[in-house]
């Protein structure tokens, strides 16, 4: 009886160790890793200084798009509000199978995404989207779009935090 005692707690011990351990590995693992290795919530300074080490320049779009940035070797944009990394995206040619798996890996991490399609004509152009947003894990969205331009595809992902929405709303 006593022997059933004894190895009862230390059978839970050895779960509970078990359970922790991956766990932690698990969280380990749901670590995003953004495009370019930029940083949400790094200062412009800092992006810029990382932007450099990695032999990039990081490049202010024109004045009406405040806040644009982007760096031409690795068609990455980063956008920054009240001197704050708050998203970094990356854009590609891609096709409809790149889409569909992108967003599939994703799904088995972050759940059901919303979809949202949308086709117009811009002139003489026509654009269509097929928009797929995750929910936040972390402080961190992402959205993943496949954009048709007059029949060119590309792939954009956007990884996002809502730090420029907290300084909106306590202003």
């Amino acid at each position: 009886m006593s022997r059933r005692w004894v190895l009862r707690p230390l059978s839970l011990q050895i779960i509970g160790t078990v359970t922790i351990f991956s766990h932690v590995d698990s969280m380990a693992a749901d670590r995003v890793d953004l495009p370019g290795g930029f940083r949400l919530g790094s200062s412009l300074n800092e992006a810029k200084r990382h932007a450099a080490a990695t032999g990039w320049q990081l490049v202010a779009m024109p004045p009406e798009l405040s806040g644009q940035w982007f760096v031409k070797e690795a068609n990455i944009g980063v956008y920054v509000c009240d001197d704050a990394v708050a998203s970094v995206t990356q854009s590609s040619e891609g096709d409809l199978d790149g889409f569909a798996q992108l967003v599939f890996d994703l799904q088995m991490k972050r759940g059901e995404p919303k979809m949202q399609t949308a086709s117009f004509m811009a002139g003489a152009t026509r654009i269509s989207n097929i928009d797929a947003r995750f929910a936040e894990v972390d402080g961190v969205g992402v959205a993943v779009q496949l954009s048709s331009t007059a029949g060119r595809l590309t792939i954009s992902t956007n990884y996002f935090s809502d730090t420029c929405a907290d300084s909106r709303r306590e202003r």
